[in-house]
């Protein structure tokens, strides 16, 4: 009945991952995130830890095909740090933004801790990109912009119950270089 068919979106939405990851053709990316968006708002499954590892892991494909296609668009940047920091600008950070916080509430949803390798990776993904794009617009004065990154930075190392020192200072000098003075 229901139930199959809202399940089969999830089983939709991991077998065109896994045909994007052998394949590298965009198509299924796209169809991927057709059916967990789907999946992510049906009753059925939407609370299955399953389902938001999967949407973290889709959404972290897009913003890395993304960045992929920025860093081979400037052949003409030779030095790496700056090649690497400018295609962190011009990647947009909402994808990867979704993707760390499908992981978070994976994360939180996996309570026997079945996809315990899969958000793991996952978030150490999303820390590093949220990193390096929150330095990238810090950098570039882009204060408002770069502290949520840093904020949710922050939030996957306390989802380990541990504070980041690190990204909670990053945090509040950019909220402060952005005048968000309630932050």
């Amino acid at each position: 009945g229901m139930v199959s068919a809202q399940k089969h979106e999830v089983i939709n939405a991991w077998t065109n991952m896994n045909s994007y990851n052998k394949e590298k053709d965009s198509d299924y990316l796209v169809r991927a995130k057709t059916a967990i968006d789907k999946a992510t708002v049906h009753p059925d499954t939407k609370d299955d830890a399953k389902t938001w590892v999967y949407r973290g892991q889709i959404y972290m494909l897009i913003y890395q095909k993304e960045f992929k296609e920025k860093m081979d668009a400037h052949k003409d940047i030779t030095d790496p740090g700056k090649k690497s920091s400018t295609a962190h600008l011009e990647s947009n950070p909402a994808n990867l933004i979704e993707s760390t916080n499908a992981f978070l509430r994976g994360k939180s949803l996996d309570t026997k801790r079945v996809y315990v390798d899969e958000w793991t990776r996952g978030l150490g993904d999303c820390y590093f990109y949220l990193q390096n794009s929150a330095i990238s617009r810090f950098n570039q004065k882009m204060y408002a912009d770069a502290y949520p990154m840093f904020e949710l930075s922050a939030d996957i190392v306390s989802s380990d119950h541990k504070f980041d020192t690190l990204n909670t200072s990053n945090a509040a000098a950019s909220a402060y270089n952005a005048k968000i003075y309630d932050k």
